[in-house]
């Protein structure tokens, strides 16, 4: 009786545990749908122009999951007058951890902007398009993690598809860890792996990349928009850049430096990079036409001078990278032009 008495209690207490629960993933998930509308009554009180055909909450027992179909949000009163939308978005949380956030983004957005007054589009196709959002006790982002895969860009902007096998974008927030990592700044790191350019003639390398990677650290101050840019810039705003990784056509580079902008909005840059491929890299710019073909076997005879053999035995150069004047240049060699980044070059001042 006594066994049987104590298996009673057990079952009961489970049970009145499972209605506890129960409860409060109800209570949760009824906050969050509030939570969701009071959101989006903030925003278009602040001028924003939010849709949708609908947003639920489900994913009892283990998970919150939010559904948000066909959201779309826009800010015609920006100088951009930007917009993006969405079929779907969908949010993923524990309801005993609040501190991570999964959002699927689905499988295509569009965006719209106006650069100058004129209108521009884009949409962005992709296999698989996730960010894990990290956040602290107060409730601000500390970290962000978004990963694309089998990933098409499409814009009136570009001659062609920008595609990517895989895309990676990694922000954190430091806190003065480091004399490096002064409290304030924040580590950027992107790649992607089989890039494919759009056509572009002046791509001396060709359109596919293999293996980018980029890490850089941005110390506070921080431009806290996009119309801030520009300040930040004649405040004399600089980037580290930590460690560049570019496997392009022939070319392997490996370098770091800094970086800025210029009055047009252009990078700027000063690196140092070791660099791998570089014969067949000027036979291909040669046949480009941008290098004499005379000049070329000179080329190739200074930098084996100067380089040295790796452990692999291929031969490697050290050599200064630098962006200036809306060109980007590996040694003396001009490897490509660069233009004003998208949505900045309406930024620069007159003069």
């Amino acid at each position: 009786m006594r066994y049987m008495m104590r298996y009673i209690l057990l079952v009961a207490a489970l049970a009145a545990a499972a209605f506890g629960y129960t409860l409060y993933w109800h209570k949760l998930a009824d906050h969050l749908t509030h939570a969701t509308g009071e959101w989006i009554t903030q925003r278009r009180a602040e001028g924003y122009v939010i849709a949708t055909t609908g947003y639920k909450v489900s994913g009892f027992p283990d998970q919150l999951v939010l559904t948000i179909d066909q959201p779309t949000i826009a800010k015609p009163a920006d100088p951009h007058a930007w917009s993006m939308s969405a079929a779907r978005v969908t949010l993923y949380a524990q309801p005993w951890n609040f501190h991570h956030v999964i959002v699927d983004f689905g499988h295509s957005q569009t965006f719209a902007w106006k650069d100058g007054g004129i209108a521009h589009k884009a949409a962005l196709n992709e296999g698989d398009a996730k960010t894990s959002l990290f956040f602290s006790s107060a409730g601000a982002i500390t970290a962000l993690d978004l990963a694309l895969s089998d990933a098409t860009l499409t814009a009136d902007r570009l001659a062609g598809p920008l595609q990517a096998k895989r895309f990676e974008l990694h922000e954190r927030k430091n806190h003065g860890e480091t004399k490096a990592r002064p409290k304030g700044s924040i580590d950027l790191a992107f790649g992607g792996t089989d890039i494919l350019l759009p056509p572009d003639p002046n791509l001396t390398l060709g359109r596919q990349l293999a293996d980018v990677v980029v890490q850089v650290t941005l110390p506070p101050p921080l431009p806290q928009s996009l119309k801030t840019m520009a300040a930040w810039r004649d405040d004399g705003g600089t980037v580290e850049l930590d460690r560049l990784k570019l496997d392009w056509g022939p070319l392997d580079v490996q370098g770091s430096g800094t970086l800025a902008l210029d009055r047009e909005m252009r990078p700027l840059a000063a690196l140092t990079a070791d660099i791998r491929g570089f014969g067949p890299a000027l036979d291909a710019i040669a046949a480009a036409g941008r290098i004499k073909p005379g000049n070329v076997a000179l080329a190739k005879a200074v930098l084996n001078a100067l380089a040295t053999t790796d452990k692999q035995g291929d031969r490697s150069i050290r050599v200064p990278v630098t962006a200036q004047n809306g060109k980007l240049f590996v040694g003396p060699v001009k490897l490509l032009t660069l233009a004003p980044l998208p949505l900045l070059s309406g930024q620069s001042p007159a003069g």
